[in-house]
């Protein structure tokens, strides 16, 4: 019997990382997804800001992904992309489009386009992978919401089934899609680090290591974090950043607070890493960090929670009462006090202590992704 056929439309797709999780979220539900379906993704040809396309790429034509498993096409530049997107959907006859994304010409409006020209006549899904969240928003606001103004008036996306992450996701839709949209809420699929070390941990009382795991740009709010680091006065605090530098301003921003920290706080820059490709070792740390102002789903959080590694993160994430199962701290991002409260608590934290935490860390994220469950709720969501 021959599956289904689903075709994802998203900008940026592997060997691109620096777009950070939409990537990973049709990553890990395409990954899942090859059991069930014939899976195609139709992307772009370089990662995000990138000026040159990816080497060693084949362009314009189907390939096999070899990470993902999955066959993408990379598409290059150009006005070509109109009769490249046809071709292709007219070739492969998808029983279902997965739009990641609304903001997108190429790879959300053009899709919907050809549905509404009905060029393309199958089951379309659209899930706005953050992009309508009240802080997403700011990011070039008169643009988006006079966007968000004329497809609603012109109720662009009717006969369009909306997934959403999250239920502030789906309020969100409604907010800005005419009518009743129909919504589905299903949240990411995770993808799992499986180097979990139940019993090994080498926290020291007065030492805390900390590691931020994200983009560096505002929404992230890392400049807020390296501010609070200078009321750290005892004890030794170090923080790894890893990430890509969208927003180099703001970056120096960051590099001129952490100059004038105390000597006893550390703070050092590695890089940006495809974790895809690197698979990142949390055993060097001790708490994964990250102050962020808007998080769809966060999975950096999910990913450092897999690995055994709790985490102390803003409330503006799914991921939440995890002081109570000592999986981490959700703290209010107004709240400046208690953020310094609690990495002082995390410095003065025993290794037998931390081991109780890395172990709430594990635990929670098994029940929390419950990844059984939600992966048949994708089936039936995705069903032709």
């Amino acid at each position: 019997m021959n599956k289904p056929k689903i075709v994802f439309f998203i900008d940026w797709f592997l060997p691109a990382f620096k777009a950070g999780g939409p990537i990973t979220s049709v990553l890990a539900l395409s990954k899942t997804l090859t059991n069930y379906f014939n899976v195609i993704i139709i992307t772009g040809d370089r990662d995000l800001n990138d000026l040159t396309p990816f080497r060693g790429v084949l362009f314009n034509q189907k390939v096999s992904e070899k990470i993902s498993g999955v066959e993408v096409y990379y598409l290059t530049k150009g006005y070509h992309r109109i009769r490249s997107i046809i071709f292709i959907l007219q070739t492969e006859k998808p029983d279902v489009v997965y739009i990641n994304g609304i903001f997108s010409f190429w790879f959300s409006l053009f899709p919907i386009l050809l549905l509404r020209a009905k060029v393309l006549s199958c089951k379309v899904i659209i899930c706005p992978r953050g992009m309508i969240g009240e802080n997403t928003l700011q990011v070039k606001r008169f643009k988006k919401r006079l966007f968000l103004t004329v497809t609603r008036l012109t109720r662009w996306y009717s006969k369009i089934i909306w997934h959403a992450t999250n239920e502030e996701e789906a309020e969100r839709i409604k907010q800005f899609v005419a009518g009743k949209p129909k919504i589905e809420v299903i949240p990411n699929l995770p993808v799992r680090f499986n180097y979990f070390k139940k019993n090994q941990s080498c926290k020291k009382e007065g030492v805390l290591r900390l590691v931020y795991c994200s983009r560096i740009l505002p929404i992230k709010n890392l400049l807020f974090l390296i501010q609070l680091l200078s009321e750290i006065k005892e004890g030794d605090v170090s923080l790894a950043v890893y990430g890509p530098i969208e927003e180099e301003e703001y970056w120096n921003k960051c590099i001129n607070v952490s100059r004038k920290l105390p000597i006893n706080i550390q703070v050092n820059y590695f890089g940006e890493v495809n974790f895809h490709i690197h698979k990142f070792d949390y055993s060097g740390y001790d708490f994964m960090v990250l102050p962020t102002l808007h998080e769809n789903f966060g999975h950096s959080i999910s990913e450092a929670l897999s690995a055994g590694c709790p985490v102390i993160i803003s409330d503006k994430t799914p991921w939440r009462g995890l002081s109570e199962v000592r999986a981490g701290f959700d703290i209010a991002i107004t709240n400046s006090e208690n953020w310094i409260f609690v990495i002082k608590q995390c410095l003065k934290m025993s290794n037998d202590e931390h081991l109780k935490w890395k172990e709430g860390a594990k635990v929670y994220f098994d029940k929390k992704s419950d990844i059984k469950n939600n992966t048949e709720k994708y089936l039936k969501l995705l069903a032709p």
